[in-house]
């Protein structure tokens, strides 16, 4: 088993009022968060590309911030399933966080 690389920690995204709406409006099983849950890029400390940080818990589903620089979009993914309780979305890059 790879062992598990640092985390990112990286969290200068801007979350604006319209993310913010958005992220709040999107649908979720019963267990759906309510609230934001704001955090910082929970990928490897070295990675390409975007950062993802968690915005809201849907339940099996996550709304994410993708962000890259000033750049920064909400993207709805499925968890990862690869390891159980990975705590990342399918598909991610590197090694399962757990």
């Amino acid at each position: 088993m790879e062992a598990v690389p640092p985390t990112c920690w990286r969290g200068d995204y801007q979350l604006t009022p319209a993310l913010t709406e958005t992220a709040l409006a999107v649908e979720g099983g019963r267990h759906a968060a309510p609230e934001l849950d704001l955090g910082w890029c929970v990928l490897p400390t070295v990675h390409g590309g975007p950062h993802y940080a968690v915005v809201r818990d849907l339940c099996g589903l996550v709304v994410w911030i993708k962000w890259l620089g000033p750049l920064a979009e909400l993207v709805v993914l499925p968890d990862c399933r690869r390891t159980d309780g990975c705590g990342l979305f399918a598909g991610h890059p590197g090694v399962c966080s757990r």
